[in-house]
């Protein structure tokens, strides 16, 4: 058992007691000197054996008492060999000490250590006693050559054993000290050997307390682990628990959003029919309300699908070649009636550098494109909501398209612009009353867009507009599929770029000189008609118009 007030565990005693044996015999030695040991077998052999075990501990063995006096040879062997200058001589007092001092250290492997009362354990330090005293009386060594004999057995009990062990252990290492100088007077000062004992005694106690901070910071660490794995599990369980009823939820919401679409499309379908009969004004402004209202409610619901269904992971991109430049036309034509109800301009800025053909997913790319340029038609009350696309360096394999959606509109504060690809996020209830939605069309957009290997975001102030922007990852369509460009029919050809909106003047601008046009820019109707007359009758006329319909004082129509 592991007593609370032991450094380290006494389990397995016979095996780390080897060390100590081990050094008890390299101590033994080492009394002789070096040029000793070197000329005596004995003595070699008993160095080589003391060092074996001080190194037992080390290899994957096992060193039970109960496999009896076999685990005890080396020892005996080890002492007798050690001992043999004390012996050797053939007087009684050098063989008889030679006997105890080699039965201790065989008793300290054979004896069942567990079954020895633990008191008993604390009088170890006799055994340093005898071997001190043997020294002192057979060859008169100093006590400072028999300090290891003492030391040995108290670092042993300040390891393994408790306080009052340790104190009992320490009291007769002190005595042993103290007594040998008293038997041998010339071995040293007593006063110095009372010091040397003390200290002695000290280094036992800081071992005690290092090795009793060690071994509590280990326990410590190693609660705190299996804290750590209790925690890590309980969330693991906790976010399981969680992944399923997102599950759950999201199955339920698809289920239900299909449930209520399906009468709904009735609805919108039965109200497109009545609009085509006979109906008064007033009967007309109902079922055009009903319409509307009608239109507004399916967008919701497909929205609440659209999203349950990616986040249950039940959305699978199609791979599919398309035109990615027609998908961006097609979006931003959807919102050219809007945007002219609402007198603002929607301005196109497709790169030379988009591919025709790629492979991918169309109608996700088109649901993006839709969501952001909607919300910037929805928010920009005036001014020019302007949709960019353009290629992008790729890291890897595939096509990166960056599009770019810049508006005039309201714009955003840093903590509205954190949180607008947020679920079910609006800004503020002003919002939900002004402009509608359920707040999932930008989360929506976010969620597709990491579908696609990319990643949106938003830069805006608030008041000054925003500028929202997304990236999709494409593959690369076979050189088969992409169209030959061809502008050998337009090289040269004269153009008239009519707007009052500068933005529109710089694209347009750009694109006529990809197509080897020759262009040039009027900001409004009368200076172009001043300059088209003029150039009418020079040898360089203007063949092609490319005009506005609104603008100001002349538009479009009165141009043509």
């Amino acid at each position: 058992m592991n007593h609370p007030s032991t450094p380290l565990q006494a389990e397995g005693l016979s095996r780390r007691v080897y060390p100590f044996i081990g050094l008890a015999i390299v101590g033994l030695v080492s009394l002789h000197g070096f040029a000793a040991v070197t000329t005596s077998l004995a003595l070699g052999g008993a160095m080589a054996l003391g060092v074996a075990l001080v190194f037992i501990p080390l290899a994957e063995i096992d060193t039970p008492a109960r496999n009896g006096v076999i685990t005890a040879v080396p020892v005996i062997g080890g002492f007798v060999l050690a001992l043999h200058p004390l012996w050797a001589d053939g007087t009684i007092y050098g063989v008889l000490s030679s006997v105890v001092i080699t039965v201790l250290g065989g008793a300290l492997v054979l004896l069942p250590w567990e079954r020895i009362p633990r008191y008993l354990h604390a009088i170890s330090p006799i055994g340093g006693l005898a071997v001190a005293f043997a020294l002192e009386v057979q060859f008169g060594l100093s006590i400072l050559r028999s300090f290891p004999f003492v030391l040995l057995p108290l670092i042993f009990l300040a390891l393994y054993y408790t306080t009052v062990e340790f104190a009992v252990g320490a009291v007769l290492a002190v005595a042993d000290l103290i007594l040998v100088t008293f038997v041998n007077p010339t071995s040293g000062d007593p006063a110095a050997a009372v010091l040397e004992a003390l200290l002695l005694v000290a280094f036992g106690i800081l071992i005690r307390r290092v090795v009793a901070q060690l071994q509590q910071n280990r326990q410590a660490a190693i609660k705190a682990e299996a804290e750590k794995s209790v925690l890590l599990s309980d969330l693991s369980l906790r976010n399981q628990d969680l992944q399923e009823l997102t599950r759950l939820k999201s199955e339920f919401l698809a289920t239900m959003s299909h449930e209520i679409r399906t009468p709904l499309s009735g609805v919108i379908g039965m109200t497109g029919l009545l609009m085509d009969t006979r109906l008064t004004s007033e009967q007309k402004e109902y079922v055009e309300t009903i319409r509307v209202s009608g239109d507004a409610l399916l967008e919701i619901i497909n929205d609440i699908l659209d999203f349950s269904r990616i986040e249950s992971g039940g959305v699978r991109l199609e791979t599919v070649e398309f035109s990615p430049r027609y998908v961006v036309e097609e979006a931003v034509e959807l919102f050219a009636e809007a945007a002219v109800n609402k007198g603002i301009e929607l301005v196109l800025d497709e790169g030379a550098d988009v591919p025709d053909v790629v492979i991918g997913d169309p109608g996700r790319l088109r649901q993006v494109l839709i969501n952001v340029i909607g919300n910037a038609v929805k928010f920009t009350d005036s001014g020019e909501v302007v949709v960019r696309a353009k290629r992008n360096e790729s890291k890897g394999p595939g096509i990166a398209i960056h599009f770019e959606v810049v508006d005039t509109g309201e714009g955003l504060t840093e903590e509205e612009a954190g949180r607008v690809f947020a679920v079910y996020s609006q800004l503020d209830s002003s919002t939900t009353r002004r402009h509608g939605g359920t707040g999932l069309g930008l989360a929506i957009a976010r969620m597709l867009a990491e579908l696609m290997g990319g990643e949106i975001g938003v830069e805006s102030a608030k008041g000054k507009g925003s500028r929202f922007w997304f990236t999709a990852l494409f593959r690369e369509a076979p050189a088969s599929s992409q169209r030959p460009k061809s502008n050998a029919p337009l090289g040269g050809t004269t153009v008239a770029i009519i707007d009052d909106n500068r933005t529109n003047r710089t694209i347009l601008e750009r694109y006529v000189a990809s197509w080897g046009m020759r262009g040039r820019s009027f900001e409004s109707g009368h200076e172009a008609l001043r300059e088209m007359r003029r150039a009418a009758g020079s040898e360089d006329p203007f063949e092609v118009a490319i005009v506005d319909l609104m603008m100001p004082e002349m538009d479009g129509a009165a141009v043509a």
